[in-house]
């Protein structure tokens, strides 16, 4: 097959010694470079090989393992929930090859002139199937409260949810800002919500100093402005008080999180609230987070399914 076939079956048949400890999680502000399993029908150029698709929510190239030629088995320590980390000299293989498929210059960059190819082909269904299926276990964080997820929102935890004062809120804020979240998936439709409700309460101009790192949180998702900064946002701080500027920054931070959060709740509740998902004995879900920030989250986001179930 292609010389990106090749590179990946040798990356995955070494021997096990050399194979390295850990492998390479993203980490900071870098782009990781998944393969995922997607059980989708592949989308082939005129050559009949599998193009790549990109998924713009978990920031990741999307192929079949079938198509890569190597036995799913013989993948050791590189996999972890059906991802595959790969270096950046590997990505650029990934988009090179939908370069190639498309028929536009082999250079490697996801410039602008690819990224318009791209929102031509990406997936249409945001969220992988194998997440989709994972929110409807019981999960937990190390051994701590147990949660499950389903059409009620989060459930068989020894928390008891009493939605009764976040609803009202919840209310408000799906109706006036729904013309904003609206063309995103279903599951980061809740999330967004959610963390509007928790962190703003739908208020606009809301703002907060962080004397520790002499930086703001801005607007309906309190994002900070350096924050928005190493996702790509090139504006004034005041200008992350625009609500649809908000919304969309505010879910890059949801998205770029999401290979370890997996879109759960609760993880991306810590995960926003915290810089990542970390372990902690001052609560009962056993992760780090300033005040009962995951207690507040749970309950709004199940306030927010309520109002959107009708």
């Amino acid at each position: 097959m292609c010389k990106l076939v090749n590179t990946f079956r040798n990356m995955f048949t070494k021997k096990k010694s050399e194979q390295p400890e850990e492998p390479k999680h993203p980490d900071g502000w870098d782009e990781p470079v998944i393969i995922y399993n997607t059980e989708e029908p592949l989308v082939k150029d005129d050559s009949d090989e599998p193009l790549p698709i990109w998924d713009p929510t978990s920031h990741a190239w999307m192929l079949d393992f079938e198509a890569l030629e190597f036995p799913v088995d013989t993948i050791e320590t590189e996999v972890r929930d059906h991802v595959i980390y790969v270096s950046e000299s590997e990505r650029k293989d990934f988009v090179r090859r939908f370069q190639l498929g498309v028929g536009i210059t082999m250079d490697g960059a996801q410039g602008p002139t690819t990224n318009r190819y791209i929102n031509d082909y990406k997936s249409k269904d945001i969220l992988p199937k194998w997440w989709d299926g994972e929110l409807t276990t019981t999960r937990s964080f190390a051994g701590n409260r147990p949660w499950r997820i389903n059409e009620d929102g989060l459930v068989e935890s020894d928390i008891k949810f009493d939605i009764s004062k976040a609803r009202p809120t919840a209310q408000i804020v799906i109706v006036n800002f729904k013309k904003y979240v609206k063309e995103y998936s279903e599951q980061l439709q809740k999330l967004i919500y959610a963390t509007i409700v928790t962190e703003s309460s739908g208020v606009i101009d809301a703002e907060r100093y962080e004397p520790h790192i002499d930086d703001s949180s801005y607007g309906l998702m309190q994002i900070l402005h350096g924050t928005a900064k190493h996702l790509g946002y090139k504006g004034e701080p005041e200008g992350l008080l625009d609500p649809e500027e908000n919304i969309y920054w505010g879910q890059k931070l949801i998205e770029r999180k999401s290979i370890n959060t997996k879109y759960d709740p609760i993880f991306v509740a810590a995960s926003y609230n915290a810089g990542g998902v970390y372990p902690s004995g001052n609560n009962a879900w056993g992760m780090r987070c300033y005040g009962p920030h995951l207690d507040k989250f749970a309950t709004n986001y199940n306030a927010v399914v309520t109002v959107l179930k009708g």
